[in-house]
């Protein structure tokens, strides 16, 4: 059952919305992102479901029937992750982001979680603003990498592909400790094809 918020918008838990609609509510509600962001209804069980997003501390939010905001809440032990939040331009700037996380953390506190964790680009200054005033501090720096396709070292004639979920056993096994939520062995143990992993003479496994 919808909930109404401020200004006539409302909030649907997201175990009360298709996977379709939670898609499109991400897709709207990153629209201007730093990157672009077009999701489909697929893609959002792929990327998601192995990150444990729960469907009812998870919300789309709507003005009348149009979906303009969404948080998503992972949840592990006694830790909550903001796995994604975002408001559609038409209602950004008006303080209802801040009301959500909010909320989200609210609602937290209220389960007995330890921790509420999140990761944000560091250029993407309103974000990063909302989050500190908020009182999360930075934890780490996440650094990403680009490689433009070339060709491949001779040692890939080597790689032979592995099971997803012994990939996941690998890192489990080997890991460094506390490696982001994305990359912890709980989420790759969720990977299913179009995904892959591969080993070299099982010494080495990307």
């Amino acid at each position: 059952m919808a909930q109404e918020t401020n200004e006539g918008i409302s909030r649907r838990p997201v175990a009360e919305c298709t996977a379709a609609g939670v898609a499109d509510a991400l897709t709207k509600s990153f629209e201007g992102y730093v990157m672009p962001v077009n999701v489909t209804a697929q893609g959002y069980e792929r990327r998601f479901r192995p990150e444990h997003v729960d469907p009812f501390s998870s919300y789309v939010y709507f003005r009348e029937t149009r979906p303009v905001a969404v948080v998503l809440v992972a949840r592990r032990g006694w830790t909550s992750r903001i796995a994604a939040m975002a408001v559609a331009p038409e209602v950004r700037g008006r303080g209802l982001g801040g009301r959500i996380m909010r909320g989200t953390i609210d609602e937290a506190v209220g389960r007995g979680d330890r921790s509420v964790v999140l990761e944000v680009f560091e250029h993407n200054a309103p974000a990063v603003k909302l989050y500190e005033g908020l009182g999360f501090r930075t934890s780490r720096r996440l650094v990403g990498y680009h490689h433009s396709p070339g060709v491949a070292p001779d040692a890939a004639d080597n790689l032979t592909e592995l099971d997803p979920l012994d990939f996941a056993r690998v890192v489990a096994r080997e890991g460094e400790p506390g490696l982001p939520w994305m990359l912890a062995a709980e989420t790759l143990s969720g990977a299913v094809s179009p995904a892959r992993a591969f080993h070299l003479d099982h010494r080495a496994t990307p």
